[in-house]
């Protein structure tokens, strides 16, 4: 669409006889995609999602306004995708609404994506009330926020395959809900939040319900990353042994 709206200022400008050189050309072709791109808010900006979806908005030449915890750890995977530097990366806390509030009024933008939160199922245990408060007070500061401020964009939340349990065969999005951690009793809480404010207060918000997926972005303490980062270690070192959790769990 960008590469259309372009090629129809080009030709407009022939017909009325304005003739430019390629380097004005090229000046005006920056200034027409800015007026035509969209802005899209990335909650969990940091994370291998996050900075994912980033990446992607930015190839489709939307302005990127990322969000991160203050406290996280270094936007290793923004550089990693070579867009840390072209992206708007502010820090914040998605459990502060008024944080939420001032990047919408700020930016007014036409997308959100929340990704943001506590995501490790085992780490959940330990820390059952951070990842309560990170999720589901999260996704209502946003939804609530959202609906005050009569926001007409579209939302995204991140979802998870965990809020359906132990499955004795392939899930879909009807497959009888069974959390078993406070991390899948977070996101079912949150999926139903957003339903209740599509439903009730006509938002654009839906969630994505994520099963198992991977990347070289992805944590350490993540089973796939601890097996791959232990076999290289192995072939290195013979003596090198690989410690996993429990290995009864079933997806």
């Amino acid at each position: 669409k960008i590469d259309e709206v372009t090629n129809y200022w080009k030709i407009y400008m022939y017909l009325i006889g304005i003739v430019i050189s390629t380097e004005k050309w090229e000046k005006w072709k920056t200034w027409i995609n800015v007026l035509s791109s969209k802005k899209a808010l990335v909650l969990g900006a940091r994370g291998q999602d996050g900075a994912l979806i980033c990446k992607s908005l930015l190839r489709k030449n939307y302005e990127v306004i990322g969000l991160s915890k203050q406290n996280s750890s270094p936007s290793e995977s923004l550089k990693k995708l070579g867009v840390e530097k072209k992206i708007d990366l502010q820090i914040g806390d998605i459990k502060d609404e008024s944080i939420i509030k001032n990047l919408i009024n700020k930016y007014q933008p036409e997308e959100i994506y929340n990704l943001a939160g506590q995501s490790s199922v085992g780490k959940s245990f330990l820390i059952p009330k951070e990842t309560s408060e990170s999720i589901i007070n999260g996704t209502l500061n946003l939804l609530n926020t959202a609906k005050n401020l009569d926001f007409k964009g579209n939302i995204f939340f991140a979802g998870s395959s965990e809020m359906f349990g132990l499955t004795e065969n392939a899930a879909d999005i009807n497959y009888p809900q069974n959390p078993i951690s406070p991390y899948a009793i977070s996101k079912q809480t949150s999926f139903k939040l957003v339903q209740f404010y599509r439903e009730n207060f006509n938002l654009n918000c839906v969630t994505g319900v994520l099963f198992n997926h991977e990347s070289p972005l992805r944590d350490e303490h993540f089973v796939t990353h601890k097996i791959i980062k232990g076999a290289i270690k192995a072939s290195e070192n013979k003596n090198n042994k690989i410690t996993l959790g429990n290995v009864d769990i079933r997806r």
